[in-house]
């Protein structure tokens, strides 16, 4: 297998890790999260990344992990909805109030620091 991880990217208080990679059999990996950074934090932080048949897990014995929830089947729903008639030219204001709904409510879900860096515990959700 190759793994590609990219350099660790700051802006504000937050991290980005990603990594991708390829399987001898062709198999694609992809997965990028983002890291709390505290302001008090100096310099790059420690990452870990373990690599399975099902994809790439990245934790951090420093810094929390954070991502959005999913969308559910029916925002998805909507949100293709809207796609199509915008791509028309027939959406309304309330069409784009509605969209600006379903991405401002997503949940956050926090994935807590790993200090053995082993696989992440389930994350904890907020809205």
């Amino acid at each position: 297998m190759n793994l590609y991880a990219l350099p660790q990217y700051w802006r504000a208080d937050s991290s980005w890790i990603s990594a991708s990679g390829q399987f001898i059999n062709g198999g694609k990996v992809y997965h990028g999260l983002n890291f709390r950074m505290p302001h008090s934090a100096k310099g790059p932080g420690r990452y870990c990344l373990s690599v399975k048949e099902d994809g790439i897990t990245i934790t951090s014995p420093d810094f929390e992990g954070r991502k959005l929830a999913d969308f559910t089947p029916e925002e998805e729903r909507r949100i293709e909805e809207h796609r199509k008639k915008h791509e028309a030219g027939q959406t309304t204001p309330a069409d784009e109030k509605a969209m600006e709904e379903i991405y401002s409510n997503r949940a956050e879900i926090i994935i807590p620091r790993s200090p053995g860096c082993g696989e992440a515990r389930p994350g904890l959700t907020r809205r």
